[in-house]
């Protein structure tokens, strides 16, 4: 009701909307009877991102920017619980691998459905203030993670033949996927593709036991970055032999192109302003409240760029601090993915085994994407790599990622520790969380 009331234009003001997300993140990832890590962190995240989305709506001087932190909260207010109720009965076992089975295909098939409206109606920015996209990603992390958890349970019989065909709807799902990305020119997404396969491709080669490949693997990414950044060094010779596309030539040298780099330069410039301690020299605890200043004119500085407001703001600290929050809530699901591997390959009976590998893949898969998103938004802020146009997670007010990806995957890993915490006796499973107080 309160996002029908805004998008009404009568927005019942941004003191009801953070009250609704506060009681959600309390009911979500507070409440259960131990304090998760993955909760704490995750509260800490979408506190960080709401106080930058509030500071830009109340910098700003059109009160119309304050809809950005109010639809976070709306969205923050009805997709954790949902998702919640409507994915721990999948993470706990309470519904049939059958009826799992035809839940991912219906996911499937609503995600294929979305992007084939972007393709006829939308463009690289959605369709129907929609991203698609971002249910994609979560139905691709899920299907890929069924599909693997089969084929591991079958590894040793049948050879690549069995592999094949267990791992062909998740081939066709992302060739289908690629095709409709590139069908509306929006590229970026595929490298988060890249990193999901990539990361995934690792977990599996970790899982099984394949020390050798998956250190091939991590050799490949870092050769992969390594060549990122000597391309950027030879950037403005490569880009005079017609090399580069015009992104890499602005992202290269951005000072030659003054127009169509502005937002790389306007970025880099309050970036700069900030400094170790931000514009007020006190971590930005001096301008809460106060005007935005120059930073507000950075294109689409409450989404793709809103780590350059927040570095801007708080300062360099403040970004090693949320890069620590990040890292750990990156660790807390690889941490959780590990333990549901663990109760799998302890499990006595086939339907325990394969729903640990599922939350082990899936889990895995999500942290893959968020990576990927950490790695491309802050890369763009840094004027590391070109412009992508990829919301920073927690921190951009992107809404169809906040609903669609974030809350879905928050849920479900939640509901995952939950569920194994009382059935295995490991105990790094049991160091993820603390007694409640």
């Amino acid at each position: 009701r309160l996002l029908v009331m805004q998008r009404g234009g009568q927005a019942p003001g941004v003191g009801w909307a953070l009250l609704v997300a506060w009681a959600a993140l309390w009911y979500a990832l507070l409440w259960p009877r131990r304090t998760l890590l993955l909760g704490a962190v995750a509260v800490l995240l979408l506190g960080a991102g709401l106080l930058v989305q509030l500071e830009l709506g109340l910098g700003a001087r059109d009160t119309a920017w304050l809809r950005q932190v109010e639809t976070s909260c709306v969205l923050l207010g009805a997709g954790l619980p949902a998702g919640l109720l409507l994915l721990q009965g999948v993470a706990r076992a309470d519904i049939s691998r059958g009826a799992t089975e035809w839940l991912l295909v219906a996911l499937a098939l609503v995600a294929l459905a979305g992007l084939l409206l972007q393709v006829a109606f939308g463009d690289e920015t959605g369709v129907f203030d929609l991203q698609p996209v971002e249910f994609a990603k979560l139905a691709l992390a899920a299907l890929s993670a069924h599909c693997l958890a089969l084929a591991s349970g079958s590894q040793g019989r049948g050879g690549w033949q069995v592999w094949l065909r267990l791992l062909s709807p998740v081939l066709l799902f992302v060739l289908l996927l690629a095709v409709a990305l590139v069908q509306v020119d929006d590229y970026s997404p595929l490298l988060l593709l890249l990193v999901w396969a990539t990361v995934s491709l690792l977990a599996w080669c970790l899982a099984s036991g394949r020390r050798r490949a998956a250190g091939l693997l991590g050799a490949a990414c870092c050769a992969v970055l390594a060549g990122a950044m000597a391309l950027q060094a030879l950037g403005p010779s490569l880009g005079a032999a017609g090399f580069y596309t015009e992104r890499f030539q602005v992202w290269s040298d951005p000072g030659a192109h003054p127009h169509t780099g502005q937002q790389m330069l306007l970025g880099a410039r309050a970036v700069s302003e900030g400094g170790w301690l931000g514009m007020d020299g006190l971590l930005g605890l001096a301008t809460l409240g106060q005007s935005a200043g120059e930073a507000l004119r950075i294109p689409a500085v409450q989404d793709d760029f809103a780590p350059s407001f927040l570095l801007n703001r708080h300062g360099l600290l403040g970004a090693l601090l949320l890069w620590t929050l990040q890292a750990l809530l990156l660790g807390a699901l690889l941490h959780a993915a590990a333990c549901g591997w663990r109760a799998g390959a302890a499990a006595k009976d086939f339907r325990r085994a394969w729903l640990g590998r599922f939350q082990c893949f899936f889990l895995c898969g999500g942290a893959a994407f968020l990576a990927g998103h950490f790695l491309l938004s802050w890369g763009t802020n840094l004027a590391l790599f070109p412009i992508m146009g990829q919301p920073m997670s927690f921190l951009s007010a992107g809404g169809s990622h906040l609903l669609f990806f974030i809350c879905p995957l928050l849920a479900f890993g939640m509901a995952s520790i939950q569920s194994l915490e009382p059935s295995t006796e490991i105990s790094s499973c049991r160091s993820m969380s603390n007694t409640k107080s």
